[in-house]
């Protein structure tokens, strides 16, 4: 894995326009029924394809993990806060990839903090969550559906799904070759796993709802750990951090600049 300057990032990037309702690219819905009867729980997900997508070529894979607020079964309000990012026609353009955005289930969550707010510990259970779990399944379904390019697969996630991007950075080190947690948080007696990905950490310095301190601690534990991390706090900002973030072309560059 390639070494990069570890930096603290400060960027206002000001209002953005209205979020696109409806994709003009080609999306594929779908769900996921678990065969595990300890999963009895279905996953309705988004598979999002290239421009010019060519089933016979090999692609990057980003999964895109939403926030509590877009849980449920309609398997359309997770898009929404990721539209900025998949519908730039720059992004697009250059950095062609499947993006999976999955929409986790209203009586569950991607990670156990959502249930236990314990943010002094951080203590992670014995198995992921059973969303995280199907997620897990699912993506093993797809990279051989879709011919994934298994050295190029990326994770981001905004609140709830910045959480999640840490869970699953710790469950399954080593899966995604980079990651981008937008006002999350994890485990930080966890970071010898979560260190096997690149990780570049988003929070709004006035946060009142996932606290900014969360990601501060888990940039300077993965320091520590000599870990390939950078972190972007954009002072005021509350935690609708991810609207700031999704602009930003130079995540792209950087996410799918890594291979595994």
């Amino acid at each position: 894995m390639k070494k990069y300057l570890s930096i603290i990032v400060f960027i206002w990037l000001g209002c953005i326009a209205n979020v696109i309702a409806q994709p003009k690219h080609t999306v594929i819905k779908g769900q996921y029924i678990a065969t595990d009867a300890k999963l009895s729980d279905t996953l309705n997900y988004q598979v999002h394809l290239p421009d010019g997508f060519d089933p016979a070529k090999k692609y990057p894979m980003l999964v895109m993990l939403h926030g509590s607020g877009e849980r449920g079964k309609d398997n359309e309000i997770q898009y929404k806060h990721f539209a900025p990012f998949v519908e730039n026609a720059t992004i697009r353009s250059q950095h062609p990839a499947i993006i999976v955005i999955p929409q986790c289930p209203r009586s569950s969550s991607w990670t156990w903090w959502l249930t236990d707010r314990d943010t002094i510990s951080f203590t992670l259970k014995p198995k992921p969550t059973v969303p995280l779990q199907n997620l897990k399944t699912l993506l093993g379904q797809l990279e051989k559906q879709y011919k994934i390019d298994d050295e190029r697969r990326y994770i981001t996630g905004l609140s709830m799904g910045g959480l999640g991007t840490f869970e699953f950075l710790s469950y399954y080190p080593g899966y995604f070759a980079a990651a981008a947690p937008v006002c999350g948080g994890g485990d930080i007696k966890k970071v010898r796993k979560i260190k096997k990905s690149a990780v570049w950490l988003f929070h709004g310095g006035a946060d009142r709802v996932v606290v900014p301190s969360l990601s501060r601690r888990m940039y300077s534990a993965l320091l520590e750990a000599d870990a390939e991390v950078v972190y972007t706090e954009f002072p005021g900002v509350g935690h609708d951090s991810w609207v700031q973030t999704y602009q930003q072309v130079i995540l792209a560059d950087w996410i799918f600049a890594h291979e595994q």
